[in-house]
Order: C-alpha cells, then sequence, then structure tokens
C-alpha cells in the first residue's frame, strides 16, 4: 500500500500532462510534427507497441481477392548478351 501511495502524485501528474497535451493537439496550439509523433505513438500504444505493417500483396493473395493476376517478366530479369 505505501508504495500505491507513494505513486499515485506521479500517476496523476502523467494523467494532467497527458490531458493539457490532448487538449494542446485539438486546439491546433501543438507544432504539426509534434502533435503527429504524440498520436504516432499513442495509436502505437493501442495497438499493443509493434508498428503493423499491411500484408503484403502476393499474386495468390490478389486471386483470392478476385483481382485477376498476370504474370510478365520485366526487362531487367533476362541476362543481357556479352560482346566479347
Amino acid at each position: 500500500m505505501t508504495a500505491f501511495t507513494a505513486m499515485l502524485p506521479r500517476l496523476d501528474a502523467e494523467e494532467r500532462l497527458a490531458a493539457i497535451n490532448d487538449r494542446s493537439i485539438a486546439a491546433g496550439a501543438m507544432e504539426p510534427v509534434k502533435a503527429r509523433r504524440m498520436i504516432r505513438r499513442l495509436e502505437q500504444a493501442a495497438r499493443g507497441g509493434a508498428p503493423r505493417r499491411a500484408p503484403r500483396a502476393t499474386p495468390a493473395v490478389l486471386e483470392a481477392m478476385g483481382v485477376p493476376v498476370r504474370e510478365v517478366p520485366s526487362e531487367g530479369s533476362q541476362k543481357a548478351l556479352s560482346d566479347g
């Protein structure tokens, strides 16, 4: 119980600072770069920490979605013939 009462002022201060930052962002008083950074951190925390990336759209995934896929070799994929 002692640890809880010792941490209570710190937790209260963190919550109050968060509320001030929330209001600053909502009012447009915070620098846009700083506001985006704070929002990104909150979104990351809400997702559980690690940033999520969109899954890669492989031909199998696209076909499962009903998107027709046609693979065509690129010019760079063929070996260049040497002159000598």
